[in-house]
């Protein structure tokens, strides 16, 4: 049954490492309907759009892999500690990645404010 909780609690986690791994390194090459990081203040322009797209890349990433090791830690205690209780466990482990993964959004955001204007020019002080 255990690897049953460690499948699901892994399954997000392992897709944020995939995505960001893409869009870190292939981000979406123009600004489109279809697929990317697709908010407003994104697709503005073509520069703001190969930011964000590469920034949340970046993010989505390293959250995975945090989410990662702090499933296999959580989940593998666990087992040991309340075997009787994993499922609970796994609830609550997939919850926070989701909170994660909904995090990663405002922080993209706000990099895209701070950087670029609201036609989506990049800002002369852009540190």
């Amino acid at each position: 049954m255990l690897v049953l909780y460690m499948i699901t609690g892994l399954l997000l986690p392992t897709m944020l490492v995939g995505f960001g791994a893409v869009f870190r390194t292939h981000p979406p090459k123009t600004v489109n309907m279809a697929y990317g990081y697709r908010t407003s203040r994104s697709m503005k322009s073509q520069e703001s759009w190969d930011f964000a797209n590469r920034y949340w890349g970046n993010l989505v990433f390293r959250a995975g892999l945090v989410t990662e090791g702090a499933t296999l830690a959580v989940l593998s205690v666990g087992s040991l500690a309340a075997p009787d209780q994993m499922g609970n466990l796994s609830l609550v482990m997939v919850s926070l990645q989701m909170v994660l993964l909904f995090v990663n959004i405002p922080l993209t955001e706000r990099q895209l404010k701070k950087r670029f204007d609201d036609n989506g020019k990049p800002r002369e002080s852009s540190d």
